[in-house]
């Protein structure tokens, strides 16, 4: 596949993918990428520990100069983005797992929406949402997208998250380099919830937060693996973790009386996810 060379006045998006033995979707995920109408971007494939053939298969589908294969430090999803991060170069940054999909014009509506901003290294957006099964077409599934156009103060897209079912996972967002400077590295001794506290970390840091419903990303619901849906005893400690920064950062504008409540509502979900019933 040829490539066009991108324009030299557009800004470096970065997207980082952790890969662990994704064979089975890695190609499907990084055509997503190569077919993106915004074409200057950086690809990095972070390697953690994989035993299966992901890296031959890049090699064997793709000559994409864009594409960068490196290994982790460490162990984990977060010790594959942190050094992800650090090889990168670019002005934005995509996170996306190895399973998922971005939509081809995804990247080019969020470029140009924080682009236009007054202040767009401080400014985060944010795509719908569609959750398909695997083995499913990635279109079948049910949309989501965020009402809401902007926030003007961040944290309470945070307040309005913790207080609801709802959710908005890593692939949604397009951030500025330097909000990532400043949040800090991935949490590596989180193995649940990592990018819930993470991108708490992104939202204290951030000035405007906007939705750009046009924008889609497919996230692939029961892969064998899959981080959310692991169970246990560190899972559970790693979820109150995370809970425990997100309510340290809450305190800079909540009340304690809705730390109260947000607490009430978020433990028996953090219980009944790491502990599920035997059916």
């Amino acid at each position: 596949m040829t490539t066009e060379p991108p324009s030299n006045n557009t800004p470096l998006v970065s997207v980082i993918v952790p890969i662990h033995n994704a064979a089975d979707t890695i190609v499907e995920c990084v055509e997503s990428l190569i077919n993106q109408s915004y074409r200057n971007l950086e690809i990095i494939l972070c390697d953690d520990r994989s035993t299966d053939n992901s890296y031959s298969l890049i090699n064997q589908h793709f000559s994409d100069p864009r594409i960068s294969w490196i290994s982790a430090d460490g162990v984990g999803a977060c010790a594959a983005r942190n050094p992800a991060l650090r090889y990168s170069s670019g002005d934005y940054i995509q996170y996306l797992d190895a399973d998922d999909l971005v939509a081809r014009n995804k990247l080019e509506l969020q470029v140009h929406q924080i682009s236009a901003c007054r202040n767009p290294d401080q400014t985060i957006s944010f795509s719908s949402l569609v959750l398909f099964k695997d083995g499913s077409p990635p279109e079948s599934g049910k949309r989501w997208h965020e009402k809401d156009v902007a926030f003007d103060k961040p944290l309470q897209l945070l307040r309005k998250i913790l207080s609801s079912d709802q959710f908005i996972c890593i692939h949604q967002w397009l951030l500025s380099r330097r909000l990532a400077e400043q949040a800090g590295p991935w949490d590596e001794s989180l193995v649940a919830d990592q990018d819930g506290e993470y991108f708490a970390r992104i939202l204290q840091q951030a000035h405007t937060v906007l939705s750009c419903p046009e924008a889609v990303v497919y996230y692939r619901k029961a892969v064998a693996g899959q981080i959310s849906s692991r169970t246990g005893a560190s899972h559970f400690q790693s979820r109150l973790a995370a809970l425990e920064t997100k309510i340290s950062i809450l305190r800079e504008c909540v009340g304690q009386e809705m730390l109260k409540a947000i607490v009430a509502e978020q433990c028996p979900w953090i219980a009944t996810r790491s502990y599920p019933r035997s059916k």
